[in-house]
């Protein structure tokens, strides 16, 4: 269920009650359920909408200069490049176990005898985890997104096959270089 504050009411009948009125935004509430209120930025939300047909567009236009093999490998291509990058690293211990570390802490963290295995071609030894974009402020998708428009420009999408599509989006979000 989604639903708008519209009025916090503070004292009713004299005394402080946590109360307030809403709007439906879609399915309604039932009566005498505990509903948990998430704040939600609606300017991330649309950004969220945008990048996603933006990600498989540009990879249907075939103007990437990167080598991937799907458009969800050229969006995380585009998150680790332009966006956020990793949140975490993995790797696998001598006892077979899987340890967690921040990225920020990596080069302190990781074992001398891992990294030397993976720098030595064992790619599958250490693994990035991508920062999830629901993570991300309005400011920090916005940049991430607008990167990738003057990317997609500077590549040509604009040429390609997929030119129209892609113009049409421009001219619909209002970008301007």
């Amino acid at each position: 269920m989604r639903a708008k504050i519209t009025v916090n009411f503070e004292k009713v009948k004299g005394e402080w009650q946590n109360r307030f009125a809403a709007i439906a935004l879609d399915d309604l509430p039932e009566p005498g359920k505990v509903y948990e209120l998430v704040e939600i930025d609606e300017a991330s939300d649309k950004q969220r909408k945008l990048f996603e047909p933006l990600c498989r567009l540009y990879f249907n236009s075939f103007c990437y200069p990167h080598e991937v093999k799907t458009w969800e490998d050229l969006r995380d291509d585009i998150k680790k490049r332009l966006g956020l990058g990793y949140s975490h690293l993995e790797y696998v211990d001598e006892n077979y176990q899987i340890v967690t570390i921040p990225f920020k802490n990596w080069k302190e963290s990781i074992p001398e005898k891992v990294l030397l295995d993976f720098q030595g071609g064992n790619k599958y030894r250490l693994k990035g985890i991508l920062r999830s974009t629901t993570t991300y402020s309005s400011n920090q998708f916005f940049s991430m997104t607008d990167s990738m428009i003057r990317e997609m420009i500077y590549n040509n999408v604009i040429h390609s096959k997929m030119g129209k599509k892609f113009d049409s989006i421009l001219k619909e979000i209002g970008f301007e270089e």
